[in-house]
Order: C-alpha cells, then structure tokens, then sequence
C-alpha cells in the first residue's frame, strides 16, 4: 500500500513530461478502456496486489476480478494469446483496464511459460506502454508488461514480471532487466515492478555482479514477516515475488504484507 498524496509537486511534474512519451490512448479516445468521467480524482491510498498465481484458474480470475484493490500485478497466468484476450474483456466487465502478455510455449514442447497481466482498477486513469497493440490489451514479451497511471498528476509505470527459476540474475534474467531499464528510461521514470523474481532478495542486490538497483535508482521491498512461496507441506518456503520500485517511491510505501488466504499456490 503506498501513499500518493506525498508526490512532491516539482518532481511530480519533471516526471510527468518523461513519461508522457510511453503511453498513448487508444482509438477511442479512452484511456486503457476507461472513460474519463469514470475517473477519481486522487486517493488516500494505493492498494497494489501481487499475485504469482501459477495458473490463472476460473477461482483465481474470480478472486482477482472481485478483490478491492487499485491494482493487480498477475504473473505466470500461463494463458495463451486466445486466453489472455478473454481474460481481458471479462476484466472490463468488471471495471478493469487490463494489459497483458500471452505465455510462449515451452522449449519442451510441453505446456507453455510465463505469462503476465496488470490491472487497474476504474479509480485511475491510465494507459497501456507504446509497446501494446493497438486495442492497449497485449503485449507481445511473455515475462513483461505493464501500465501508465496517473496518480495525483504524477504518471508512474507499472510493471509486472516473471524471471526465469534457478538462475539468479544472468541470462534471460539479464535480458528482462535491460528492458526495464529501456522502459524506465534507466529509472528516470517513476515505476512501481512487481514480480515472480524466483530468487532472494540478496540476489538481485547483488544483481550477477552488476548494479541495476543503482542503474535504475531503485530500492527492493518486500514484506518483513511471512513467506510467499512454499512448495512443499514442510518447506519452510521463501519470499521470492517482492516489489521493486523508484527510490522516490519508496518513502510512501506504508505497508507491504503476504495475503495468506488465496485460490492459488504455492
């Protein structure tokens, strides 16, 4: 949960003119299919939920669609293209504006991988990345995608990941960083990432022997008590989905916390 309100004004508006070039509306003239007048105006609170769902299930959707919160960050939906793009206009029947990636098959040829999806909620006006197609609903990198919000006049990125297990910071996982750092404009942008990062905190710090938390002024957080992920009855599981965020941001996180009680696992 973040607090808006504390944007400083100066800064707020230096941001806004960088991140303008990243969104767009759509034909329309909606902002991620919502319609101006719907939109309120500010807000106490921000509530951003993370959920690594494995599987976007019909009760997963359901929670999802019927939660109170601002904005929902979705990875591992493992949808395909035909999947995504129902789960995006059912999102809208229930006051989501929803940008989201397909899963891309398996090396395997087995099942697929992946697949990301943020929501946010009709309180906000907001809009797809540039990288979105021309309705603002897909995006084509199965493990990145993301939204524009307006939030009391500052435009913030949000972002929504799913890093490759076992790997740590190298490889695809170098990859998916550079691209935030593109999208960021190297953290010029404020953003709020989100996601499956399948390694520790102390992991990403260290970042493969490279500084992308500095390279991105950013800051790592993540709930300070309970887990987020427990594969086995006795594990004592592991918090590897956590947040990401611009060091600006930072200082209005209020409280960050692991919801227990949800139709997914592990």
């Amino acid at each position: 949960r973040i607090i808006p309100g504390a944007f400083n004004k100066e800064v707020a508006e230096a941001k806004s003119k960088e991140v303008k070039r990243w969104w767009r509306s759509n034909r329309r003239g909606h902002h991620g299919g919502r319609k101006h007048h719907k939109v309120r105006k500010g807000a106490d609170y921000v509530t951003i939920v993370l959920a690594n769902v494995t599987r976007l299930s019909e009760h997963a959707s359901n929670y999802l669609l019927n939660m109170e919160a601002d904005i929902g960050l979705i990875a591992e939906t493992h949808l395909d293209k035909k999947e995504t793009v129902e789960f995006t206009k059912t999102a809208a029947k229930y006051d989501w504006a929803v940008t989201a990636s397909p899963a891309e098959p398996s090396g395997n040829g087995v099942g697929n991988t992946g697949g990301v999806a943020v929501m946010v909620g009709q309180k906000w006006a907001c809009s797809p990345l540039s990288l979105a197609n021309d309705s603002g609903h897909l995006t084509k990198d199965f493990d990145l995608t993301g939204k524009v919000v307006k939030m009391h006049g500052v435009e913030v990125l949000f972002l929504v990941a799913y890093f490759k297990c076992s790997t740590g910071i190298r490889g695809r996982n170098v990859d998916l960083l550079t691209r935030v750092k593109h999208i960021t404009r190297d953290g010029a942008i404020p953003f709020v990432l989100g996601a499956d990062f399948n390694c520790s905190q102390q992991e990403v710090e260290d970042g493969g022997g490279f500084p992308w938390l500095e390279w991105l002024q950013a800051k790592l957080v993540a709930p300070a008590h309970g887990v987020t992920c427990k594969a086995k009855k006795n594990d004592e599981g592991s918090v590897i989905d956590f947040f990401m965020m611009s060091q600006s941001l930072e200082t209005m996180v209020d409280s960050v916390a692991v919801v227990r009680e949800v139709p997914w696992g592990p």
